[in-house]
This record gives C-alpha cells, structure tokens and sequence, in this order.
C-alpha cells in the first residue's frame, strides 16, 4: 500500500489595514503630533477600538467601521499616551524599595520565636513591595489615561471630545467586578469626562 502524497500547507494569511485607511490613519497621527511607522489590526481588541505604542497603531476592524468624528477623537486621545514609561518607573521604584527594605532584615536563622517574627516580617515587606508595585502600575496608567483625555480635548475640541465620552459604544467603561482594581488601568467613563471638564474649567 502506497504512502499518501504529501500536501504543503501554506498558513492562512492575517488581514491587513487596507492601505488608503492605514495612509489616512498615518497622517492623522503625524497632524496630532504623534507619527506611527506602522499601522495593523488589533486581533484582540474588540468593539471600536485602538491602541498606540513603540510607533505602531493598531485597530480593531469596527474601529475602521466607524465615523470619522469618532476616529478623530479616538486617536486624539492614542496620540496622549505614553506608553507607559512613567507608570513602570513608578512600579519599579516601589518594588526596589521593597527589595532594599528586605535587604536590611535579619535572615530568619533562629528556630525560636525571633525567627519566626524575622520570617513574618520579610513575608509582610514581600507582600507589601507586590501590592505596592501594583498600585503605582495601576495609578501611574490612569494618570496617563487622564493626560491623553485632556490632550484628546485640546486637539478635537473640549465639546467633541466629551460627546465622544458620552458614548458607551465609543467609551466602553472598565469592568466592574472584584477585580477591577488590580485588573483595570482605565478610569470609569463618568471619571474621565469630569477631569475633562475640571481641567477645562482651570483653564479658562
């Protein structure tokens, strides 16, 4: 009996931003002071969505679906970020306190009760330098969410920018389970626009 013949599997190919949208994106970026080497889907995203980072913008295919004032005011705001150096800076000073607090403990040598306070001591500046590098992480990415809203509103318009925001569709809230604390870096729709207005107000 004869082997089967072998087949060469070629792997599907991914699709790709349609040229005359990824040009048009290309430059709305480059007007909003933040240009882009490339432009691709974001296979994870969902809903009308986008995200920018490291030079590269990515869409989720309903974004492209979308109008043009929402696309505007959605990379307005991408053009804000900063992809989050400042957030992981803030982590990594808290974890590298931690560590140098650990450092000045004594070792848990002894099997008696000092050894045990030692232990628990250096489990609790553990679990403190963890909990603590999350929270900056968390606090560091929705102050870069609060930069890139009022500089979204600087670009589009203080009363674009806010119509935008009032949409769920557009400005989907963050998650609302027990996680969500450590889990979400975004602040809740209600949170962002009320930033908008105050720092407008400041301004004025």
């Amino acid at each position: 009996m004869g082997q089967p013949e072998a087949r060469e599997i070629h792997p599907v190919a991914a699709p790709e931003v349609p040229p005359e949208d990824a040009a048009r994106l290309r430059a709305t970026m480059a007007a909003y002071g933040r240009p882009v080497r490339r432009v691709g889907y974001w296979r994870e995203g969902r809903g009308f969505n986008a995200r920018c980072g490291l030079g590269r913008l990515e869409v989720t295919q309903q974004f492209l679906r979308g109008d043009r004032d929402a696309e505007e005011c959605a990379l307005a705001h991408e053009a804000g970020h900063r992809d989050g150096w400042g957030a992981i800076a803030a982590a990594a000073l808290v974890v590298g306190a931690g560590e140098v607090a650990l450092a000045a403990l004594p070792l848990p040598v002894s099997p008696g009760v000092g050894g045990m306070l030692a232990s628990l001591a250096r489990g609790a500046v553990a679990l403190g330098t963890a909990v603590g590098g999350l929270a900056a992480l968390a606090a560091g990415c929705r102050r870069d969410e609060y930069r890139a809203d009022l500089t979204a509103a600087r670009i589009v318009g203080k009363e674009r920018y806010l119509e935008f925001l009032a949409d769920p569709d557009l400005a989907p809230d963050p998650p609302r389970d027990w996680t969500w604390w450590f889990s979400s870096w975004h602040p809740t729709r209600e949170q962002r626009m009320r930033r908008v207005e105050r720092a407008s107000g400041e301004a004025g």
